[in-house]
């Protein structure tokens, strides 16, 4: 059987990435990406013509909160903010 990493040339492949792999571990990283090409081959083969496309892996509502103020209760933000007026945190404008 044809390994998926024939079809393209590792060295080159690293150079267009702008990766440097060391010589020691060429052998166990070209076996890695034979391993995720195969993956990839086998899923290509799966009959999903009959499947209508989706965006998302499962079809949920989204779920959302109401949203509404809530109160810090125990967090001092008064106290141990750096500056806390009118229940917001205050900050210096930003000049251009």
């Amino acid at each position: 059987m044809k390994k998926a990493t024939e079809s393209f040339d590792f060295d080159k492949t690293c150079t267009l990435a702008h990766l440097e792999v060391p010589e020691d571990q060429k052998e166990a990283m070209k076996k890695s990406i034979d391993d995720v090409l195969g993956y990839v081959e086998t899923l290509n083969k799966l009959p999903i013509n009959h499947l209508a496309p989706s965006s998302h892996a499962a079809e949920n509502e989204l779920y959302l909160r109401e949203d509404k103020p809530v109160k810090h209760h125990g967090l001092l933000m008064d106290e141990n903010a750096p500056d806390w007026q009118e229940g917001a945190f205050w900050v210096p404008q930003l000049k251009a």
